[in-house]
């Protein structure tokens, strides 16, 4: 609450401050059984705090933002696949997120598909396990 949150050019600033990021190993997801391969790097928070993030480009539609002021209460919350979130980064949908809707800690991936079963279709539900997924933990 009460920080700025901007991207330009693909790099996240916050408080007008670009947060720095190093490039680390490729990620490659399978969705719909096709591989993509994005760019993976570690985003260092101006407290310490690490994460990674993946990105196709710098040049996405949702890289270059306005300057989001997160209001009193809220917080602003952005996908680490950044250029296939819907995050606070869509104020229509998602925007600023009340505090009082902070419930807990992501902690546990429980389940993952890869998207290529739809729900009615449950011959191809086996298939569309993400089974080295199943039960990791989130970092």
């Amino acid at each position: 609450p009460g920080d700025s949150v901007q991207m330009r050019d693909g790099r996240l600033y916050l408080n007008d401050a670009l947060v720095p990021r190093r490039r680390i190993e490729d990620f490659t997801y399978v969705e719909y059984r096709t591989p993509t391969t994005l760019t993976q790097y570690v985003e260092t928070l101006p407290d310490g705090r690490e994460y990674r993030i993946v990105e196709e480009s710098d040049n996405g539609p949702r890289d270059n933002t306005p300057v989001y002021h997160v209001p009193s209460g809220h917080y602003f919350m952005m996908g680490d696949n950044r250029d296939n979130s819907n995050d606070s980064r869509v104020l229509s949908s998602v925007g600023y997120v009340p505090a009082e809707n902070l419930v807990g800690r992501a902690a546990l991936r429980y389940f993952s598909t890869d998207g290529s079963a739809r729900g009615w279709k449950i011959w191809k539900w086996p298939f569309s396990v993400r089974l080295g997924r199943l039960l990791q933990p989130v970092r």
